[in-house]
């Protein structure tokens, strides 16, 4: 594999490392969220609902 074939390919991964690390910190951050509502005494049917409802699309943007 050349050089340029390589430079790519570890751009290409350090962007999609870069998009998992920021899904990674969204989903323990609405984690987080859910658990102190539960904590609270909110209803965990609802909490349930918002966490399965949302959105994990990564652009390739």
């Amino acid at each position: 594999v050349d050089e340029q074939m390589r430079a790519c390919y570890e751009q290409t991964m350090s962007e999609w490392l870069g998009c998992e690390a920021i899904v990674r910190q969204k989903e323990k951050e609405q984690h987080a969220v859910a658990l102190a509502k539960c904590s609270s005494g909110a209803s965990i049917d609802s909490t349930t609902q918002r966490i399965m409802h949302r959105d994990s699309t990564v652009s390739n943007e």
